[in-house]
């Protein structure tokens, strides 16, 4: 309706087991975009590049439980 053809998301790692509500949240949001009519390219980062002091507690919260 607004004329969206393409959509880029940045989706969140999904490792084994049991994730985070926030990265569940993502891969959820993910497959309900691509399930839609409008075309998506979802990126997800594989390796978090930078300085701690930089990062967001977010990022630090899920880098302590899935890069110990």
């Amino acid at each position: 309706r607004a004329g969206v053809r393409r959509m880029v998301f940045l989706g969140g790692l999904s490792p084994a087991g049991e994730a985070s509500k926030h990265l569940a949240s993502r891969v959820e949001t993910g497959e309900i975009l691509r399930e839609g009519p409008v075309s998506v390219t979802e990126v997800r980062a594989g390796v978090i590049i930078g300085t701690p002091e930089y990062m967001s507690p977010e990022q630090v919260r899920g880098a302590s439980v899935h890069h110990p």
